[in-house]
């Protein structure tokens, strides 16, 4: 049975994240809905791509996700962290149990922001891209800092950047249904030799 996958995304996030993010999620069979945080669907990403999110993040607050994953990039890293929307869904999601990740930026400029509380509680290690400051803001909540590509730790999903992404989607991939679909994916896609 597929899964139900939300992605937010806003002006700055991260192209070759988000796209990777919702192509592996899309190929392992997946509904995955994008969500603009902004104040319209069509946003602009860091590179310049265009993009016309499903739904504004309002419009989803009531639907069942199995899962959040956060494309970074700046500043949309920042602006998803400022939607109380957001926040509250990916509070929610970890109250049940269920898997929330972001990558690059993501774990540091969103998931440390007011409107996503408590994100790090019960999360002793976690990766970001390699930036003192993002560092300093995961060391800030006890977190240990780690250079691995992708970490799964205290039901917390984060990885380092763009050239980790497609190992972050399968590894998120493998989280939510099984590692095996996640070789399926992988070896489709001819790359077979990403780390999971």
């Amino acid at each position: 049975m597929g899964k139900s996958v939300l992605v937010p995304v806003a002006d700055g996030s991260e192209d070759l994240e988000f796209s990777t993010i919702t192509d592996i999620l899309t190929r392992a069979g997946s509904k995955v809905v994008t969500a603009s945080v902004m104040d319209r669907r069509e946003v602009v990403l860091a590179r310049g791509l265009r993009v016309v999110a499903d739904r504004r993040i309002e419009e989803v607050m009531h639907d069942h996700y199995d899962a959040m994953l956060v494309p970074g990039g700046m500043p949309g890293a920042e602006f998803i962290g400022k939607s109380t929307d957001a926040g509250r869904m990916a509070g929610h999601l970890r109250r049940h149990g269920r898997l929330v990740g972001g990558i690059c930026a993501a774990p540091a400029a969103t998931f440390t922001a007011d409107a996503f509380k408590n994100m790090y509680n019960g999360v002793p290690q976690a990766a970001v891209y390699p930036s003192p400051k993002f560092e300093q803001a995961l060391r800030q909540r006890g977190v240990d800092v780690t250079e691995a590509p992708v970490v799964y730790s205290g039901g917390l999903l984060t990885s380092r950047g763009p050239g980790t992404a497609a190992a972050f989607a399968l590894k998120a991939v493998a989280l939510l249904y099984t590692e095996e679909k996640a070789k399926e994916v992988a070896e489709s896609m001819l790359l077979s030799t990403a780390r999971l």
